[in-house]
């Protein structure tokens, strides 16, 4: 019963979530391609919470992987239109992780939880220390707000959904940008929002670790 609800709820909040922040920060109003990307997202983060949930050895650790899903997808749209990640849906997220941590110290060894957190800390730092010097190799390749996610990502779910996220998205950003390329639709200059490519990376990295 309470897999069902999780997938139910994930969805709506998926819904909600990813409509009233596109609102709040976009200047246009949505069009239909926008509200099938947002079913889309809520289909496939109820899929992503039936194999964490599946796939995890507590509810509490399925439950930082399903509210990573939907935090990213709130950026999305946002990404995609503004090329920005505002900082409020960063720290949103973060202190999310730092609720079901108080909670998990309720239900679970609470050693174990710390040691959980420092952990979850300790990926965080690797991975904004990491995507720093990718950018200064890059020169500004990847966007600030790209490093910050990913470190919310490390944070939440820790370091191994980052590898995979990361690994994921930039495959699906080659193809995508090349089948744009080659079908003339954009040029070599264009600009394009990676913060999508790294929710599809987290959800694929969902998927792909339940099998």
């Amino acid at each position: 019963m309470i897999t069902i609800l999780t997938i139910l709820a994930s969805a709506a909040l998926t819904a909600v979530l990813v409509y009233f922040t596109a609102k709040l920060y976009l200047d246009e109003p949505l069009s239909r391609k926008d509200y099938l990307i947002i079913a889309a997202m809520s289909l496939a983060n109820a899929a992503s919470a039936y194999l964490a949930i599946l796939n995890t050895e507590t509810y509490m650790d399925a439950l930082n992987v399903i509210v990573a899903s939907i935090a990213v997808s709130t950026i999305v749209l946002i990404d995609k239109y503004k090329f920005i990640i505002p900082n409020k849906i960063i720290i949103a997220f973060l202190i999310t992780r730092i609720v079901l941590f108080v909670i998990e110290l309720f239900t679970n060894n609470a050693m174990a939880n710390v040691r959980s957190l420092v952990t979850s800390i300790v990926s965080a730092v690797v991975v904004v220390l990491f995507m720093l010097l990718v950018r200064l190799i890059a020169k500004g390749g990847i966007g600030l707000g790209d490093v910050k996610v990913l470190g919310a990502i490390a944070f939440m779910t820790g370091l191994w959904n980052v590898v995979f996220a990361l690994l994921f998205g930039s495959v699906v950003s080659c193809l995508y940008v090349g089948g744009m390329l080659l079908a003339k639709k954009i040029t070599k200059k264009e600009k394009i929002a990676f913060g999508p490519f790294i929710y599809i990376g987290l959800v694929i990295s969902i998927i792909v670790g339940a099998f």
